[in-house]
């Protein structure tokens, strides 16, 4: 039970994003498809994972994962009909007009192939990955695939960097509650028995300005680090 329960910590994470989620998932399915562990944990897990993941909405953690430039086409296997270049461009097509609603233009669909071919400005080099990768590991911390794409970002909201903004809206979203968990945790340290009549605007701002402390001296390496559980 290890493997879930490593999945189940990384899934609550506050930047835990759909191409994450859909990586766990997939890599539990391998994990639990090994010939030696118990045919029937076998059996029940991955039928479970699957029964978890056909009423999720498919497309927009396909293309997350997709639109991790470290990654894009190399999780899926070559067979899959889906995860063709052709297929996955319907995908963003469908997505992007249901984001931003307008139909996305030519330049776009270049832009998309560009990508999947590594080219241009979507190339790997063009992006700085190695070099991005190498900075979040001397401050040890994972890449931030959204930082990556906003180098890229002009403003404008279609064509070429329709692609762009795609990618940062599919990338930006969170896969759990533990954001908004988290909130209402600082609403009740904020809002007891002697400060009951602080006004709701009032509980909201001190928690604003509360949460973005928190951050920028995460930013500045002025916390300590969490006790990590031990598996």
């Amino acid at each position: 039970l290890e493997p879930l329960a490593i999945a189940a910590k990384c899934m609550q994470g506050p930047d835990a994003g759909l191409d994450q989620v859909l990586l766990m998932l997939g890599n539990l399915y391998r994990i639990y498809g090994a010939p030696e562990i118990n045919s029937r944990v076998r059996t029940c897990i991955r039928k479970s994972l699957e029964k978890r993941w056909l009423p999720m909405e498919q497309d927009v953690f396909i293309l997350a994962v997709y639109l991790n430039p470290y990654i894009r086409c190399a999780a899926f296997s070559t067979k899959n009909p889906v995860v063709k270049p052709i297929n996955l461009y319907q995908i963003a097509k469908r997505l992007f007009h249901r984001f931003f609603d307008v139909e996305p233009n030519l330049d776009f669909h270049e832009a998309f192939f560009d990508y999947s071919k590594d080219l241009r400005e979507f190339s790997s080099q063009y992006m700085n990955l190695a070099v991005m990768k190498q900075l979040y590991q001397r401050e040890n911390k994972r890449v931030s695939i959204t930082k990556v794409w906003e180098q890229l970002d002009t403003g404008e909201s279609n064509g070429r960097n329709g692609l762009v903004k795609l990618a940062l809206w599919v990338l930006s979203i969170v896969a759990n509650s533990a954001g908004s968990e988290r909130g209402f945790s600082k609403f009740g340290l904020f809002l007891t028995k002697l400060r009951s009549q602080l006004s709701i605007q009032k509980v909201k701002k001190m928690t604003n300005v509360d949460m973005d402390l928190k951050r920028q001296h995460e930013e500045l390496g002025l916390t300590t680090d969490r006790i990590k559980r031990k598996f």
